[in-house]
């Protein structure tokens, strides 16, 4: 097979690869938590599926105590933490189903992705996290081990890559209702697969050679 062949094989497969890689995941955990049973509830480890890709959702606290609950809570809200249930797996206390200052909100994905847009609420289930002495809210985001802090309208436009995501508070504001969060949704795609990035990489070697010939 002569290399303008094997070019134009990989080429093919790369764009078959890229092409699976367009269509986008969406998360509306917020959605779950009101209209899907068994709506508001806690969970040791929550699990949803959508075009192909799984996201798993667990909580802990900073210190990686795992006897935390990813909690899915009804009212516009989304995707908290909870540190203890009641036998109807609601939680116990019922204000403490958000991920608030000392506990880390895990998403785990079974594929690498690209995390493309995340919606957030505070305690409020609102979009807020300003508080009355205007100072914006700091979110901690660890990504397959790497820790980077941003504010909430940075991370609304922040693609983030990866397989595993904790997302935590990094400082208290004023006001106690932006010191809660939730994830309300989120949409994802799957990063490129090596093969399609090679590809990209031989399309450009392909174009620099048939210029160089020309």
């Amino acid at each position: 097979m002569n290399f303008k062949t094997t070019i134009t094989s990989v080429l093919a497969t790369g764009a078959l690869a890229l092409s699976t890689a367009v269509s986008a995941a969406t998360f509306d955990f917020a959605y779950q938590a009101d209209n899907v049973p068994p709506f508001e509830r806690g969970y040791a480890s929550y699990s949803l599926t959508d075009d192909g890709i799984t996201v798993t959702a667990t909580g802990s606290d900073l210190s990686g105590n795992t006897d935390y609950f990813a909690y899915l809570d009804y009212g516009n809200a989304g995707l908290g933490v909870c540190k203890k249930l009641d036998a109807n797996n609601q939680c116990d206390p019922n204000n403490d189903d958000n991920t608030t200052l000392g506990e880390v909100l895990h998403l785990s994905f079974d594929n690498e992705v690209t995390i493309k847009s995340l919606n957030f609420t505070n305690g409020d289930h609102i979009k807020n996290f300003v508080g009355t002495d205007g100072v914006v809210n700091q979110f901690n985001v660890k990504v397959d081990g790497v820790t980077s802090t941003y504010d909430l309208e940075a991370l609304f436009t922040k693609s983030l890559t990866g397989t595993h995501f904790d997302f935590w508070l990094a400082d208290q504001v004023e006001d106690s209702d932006q010191n809660q969060f939730y994830i309300s949704g989120l949409t994802a795609v799957p990063a490129p697969a090596p093969l399609a990035l090679l590809a990209l990489g031989l399309l450009g070697l392909y174009g620099a050679n048939r210029k160089k010939q020309a």
